[in-house]
């Protein structure tokens, strides 16, 4: 991690301190620049969310943002993006930007949002910045004082139809119309940018995986047919995410040719995830062998034919 993204860390870290139930930073993959998540954190209202710290967004690539997706889709948390700048450009404070469908604001706008100073309105879609609008408080109140489509619309340069699609809330208006608007209606129109929402849980498709192993391909088998959505995942302390009916797991699978160290290190940082999101945590070995080295560190393990069982078992209990 580079000078600038170790300070943003520390700095989101000193933002959401105070407001958190508990947190984790997680240290796998040891490369920075390999990592889709930097920071789980479970929040005093309850809400989850993974973020990843960069010191500029378009050095994110697509698979880093699809597998900070995928997890939180699973685990029913939300994904974040933190960082200053985008190509060298300073992102502006109280902005929710995108990167791939998922949220990014800078370090000023999450310390100033979490602590109440400040309310972000504004936020990117597509090439365009636009501001969220409560359309039936809108429509209220320019019933109320008697303002007509036509007028509010001339005041605004739209059309009548813009107006009354607002109102709808089927469009949003952009920034420079959103000004107009609260020239007319105030802030109090506006809804603020819920940055850490929940993603909406995506079924994942069901053709087979795009595993490593072929433990994985059967672990994930197994899970479908007991239930489980599943989505396999490279670029964080976790090989496989699941959520059934009644919990969710994050699966660490033994690969052949990883060390000790690899795996130990993937299995310690997977379980800072489980225990903020309430998964349980399963580190899959190939031998009894593996099992007990990890045993001798303190690590609870299963083999391949154990895991099994304990998915049969929960297939059953789902079927009582």
């Amino acid at each position: 991690m580079s000078y600038e993204a170790k300070e943003i860390l520390y700095r989101v870290i000193g933002a959401i301190y105070r407001h958190v139930e508990g947190f984790a930073v997680l240290e796998y993959p040891r490369s920075s620049s390999r990592r889709s998540i930097d920071i789980v954190a479970r929040f005093k209202n309850g809400r989850l969310a993974l973020i990843k710290v960069t010191d500029d967004i378009e050095s994110i690539s697509k698979n880093d943002v699809d597998d900070l997706k995928k997890v939180a889709s699973i685990i029913g948390s939300g994904a974040l993006i933190v960082s200053d700048r985008a190509g060298g450009s300073k992102l502006v404070s109280g902005v929710v930007y995108e990167k791939h469908g998922v949220k990014v604001i800078n370090v000023r706008s999450l310390e100033r949002s979490l602590s109440g100073r400040e309310r972000i309105y504004v936020y990117q879609s597509g090439d365009t910045l636009k501001a969220k609008i409560r359309g039936s408080l809108m429509r209220e109140i320019r019933v109320r004082r008697g303002l007509s489509l036509g007028a509010v619309a001339s005041h605004v340069k739209v059309s009548r139809r813009t107006i009354y699609e607002y109102e709808r809330g089927s469009i949003e208006p952009s920034v420079d119309k959103a000004e107009r608007l609260a020239e007319i209606f105030g802030e109090e129109i506006f809804l603020p940018v819920n940055f850490l929402e929940p993603l909406k849980a995506e079924s994942p498709p069901r053709e087979p995986l795009d595993c490593d192993v072929e433990a994985e391909n059967i672990i994930a088998e197994k899970l479908r047919s007991s239930g489980y959505k599943v989505a396999h995942v490279k670029r964080t302390a976790a090989d496989l995410v699941s959520l059934g009916p009644r919990s969710g797991m994050i699966i660490v699978v033994k690969h052949g040719r990883e060390s000790l160290d690899t795996m130990i290190n993937k299995a310690v940082n997977s379980i800072k995830i489980s225990r903020l999101s309430n998964a349980e945590n399963y580190v899959v070995v190939d031998s009894s062998e593996s099992k007990r080295a990890l045993e001798k560190e303190g690590l609870e393990s299963v083999e391949m034919r154990e895991f099994l069982m304990i998915a049969e078992e929960k297939k059953r209990d789902l079927k009582l």
